[in-house]
């Protein structure tokens, strides 16, 4: 029963509310301790809201999941180990939770009903409209961002924005591209989708999240000019693997399960860290 609640909360999609963290780091305040719980309270705020939104999702999407060559395998929700009515508790459980946290630490109402506002219009709405459907995903991934800056109190960059925006683009793509790939029409969007548009949207987005984070470390840090080849690199792996495999659509297993990605990511990370602690 735990390990279906786990499945269903999708707790290895968390890892993506990590995003609260980039303003930490790229305002050089990482030795400023006094912000550490403030952002790990910010993360499980938004670990809690984005479960909110994977659960009503997968109620939604229900029917169209056990038709999902491996979503009908590993979603409790698809494969009958849990029902609809428990998952209704736990959405319950989770918007009171919810409450609770933000009324002891209101700066982050707005960004949270923003947050799931916009994720209920994508689930009922907008997951219908091709190029939208990735454009709202991206947004959420903004939102996290900005949800960090205004915690530390300090303003994020645009072209940091730009850079994690493209790169949301980027990755959405490519799952939008393999579930045309295999066939997989789950979604009313991808009827839409042709495999070339998507693969120019793929590498045009890259181009600009690259371009972005050049920008970035030509006018704010140049001591990240190190990194540049990582990013390359991280890119092309992420490219390589999402050919290879169809685990382009889903994302996070793309990269947690491919260690030459995570070391990769692993130096970036080193390096980012360091150029801001020492220079």
């Amino acid at each position: 029963m735990l390990i279906n609640i786990l499945y269903l909360l999708r707790v290895k999609d968390w890892l993506k509310n990590l995003l609260v963290f980039i303003p930490l780091i790229f305002s050089n305040n990482l030795l400023n301790s006094h912000y550490y719980f403030d952002l790990v309270y910010t993360f499980f705020i938004f670990c809690i809201a984005s479960s909110f939104i994977y659960i009503m999702n997968d109620i939604v999407d229900i029917e169209d999941d056990k038709n999902h060559p491996i979503k009908k395998i590993i979603k409790p929700l698809a494969n009958g180990k849990l029902n609809i009515l428990f998952s209704k508790y736990i959405l319950f459980v989770l918007i009171l939770f919810l409450g609770v946290l933000i009324f002891f630490d209101n700066q982050l109402l707005l960004f949270i009903l923003f947050y799931i506002i916009l994720n209920i219009t994508y689930i009922f709405y907008f997951k219908k409209i091709p190029v939208i459907d990735i454009l709202v995903i991206s947004i959420g991934y903004l939102i996290r961002v900005e949800g960090g800056s205004q915690v530390i109190n300090v303003n994020t960059s645009y072209l940091t924005f730009c850079a994690i925006f493209f790169l949301s683009i980027f990755v959405i793509s490519i799952k939008r591209k393999k579930e045309l790939e295999n066939n997989i029409q789950s979604r009313e969007s991808l009827y839409f989708y042709k495999s070339n548009i998507l693969n120019i949207i793929v590498y045009i987005s890259m181009i600009f999240s690259f371009c972005s984070y050049l920008f970035y470390t030509i006018f704010i840090n140049t001591n990240l000019l190190l990194t540049l080849p990582l990013v390359i690199l991280v890119f092309l792996r992420y490219l390589y693997l999402t050919k290879l495999t169809t685990k382009g659509e889903f994302p996070i297993d793309v990269v947690i399960y491919d260690w030459k990605l995570l070391i990769l990511i692993g130096i970036f990370l080193f390096i980012t860290i360091n150029s801001f602690i020492y220079f």
